[in-house]
C-alpha cells in the first residue's frame, strides 16, 4: 500500500497527542472547578456560622452595656473623675492640617 497523504504517520501522531493534552487540561479543569465549588461551599458555612457567632455576640454585648451604672464602677474600683484636663501641643497647634492629595501639609 502507498501513503495518498504526506505525512500521514506524523500528523495522526500529532493529533493523538493534541488530544491527550487536551483531554489532560479537560480533567485539570473540571477538578479544580469541583474544588472551588467545594471550598467556597465550606466557607459560606463557616461564614454563617461567624455571623451567627457575631449576633449572639452583639446581644451579649448590649445587655452587658445596659447593667454598667456609676454605683457598679465605684463597686468596682473606680474613682470619680474630680478635674478634666487636656493635653496641648503648642509646638503643632495650627501647624497640622489635612491635605487631601496624601501629603501632611505644613
Amino acid at each position: 500500500m502507498t501513503n495518498h497523504v504526506p505525512h500521514q504517520g506524523r500528523t495522526f501522531w500529532s493529533l493523538l497527542v493534541l488530544f491527550l493534552v487536551m483531554a489532560v487540561m479537560y480533567v485539570f479543569f473540571i477538578q479544580s472547578s469541583i474544588f472551588y465549588l467545594v471550598t467556597a461551599r465550606t466557607w459560606s458555612q463557616d461564614a454563617s456560622g461567624l455571623a451567627a457567632n457575631v449576633g449572639k455576640l452583639e446581644v451579649e454585648y448590649y445587655e452587658l452595656s445596659r447593667s454598667i451604672s456609676e454605683e457598679v464602677a465605684l463597686h468596682s474600683g473606680f474613682a470619680q473623675v474630680q478635674k478634666v484636663s487636656y493635653v496641648r501641643d503648642a509646638e503643632l497647634e495650627g501647624q497640622v492640617s489635612l491635605d487631601y492629595s496624601g501629603n501632611r501639609a505644613r
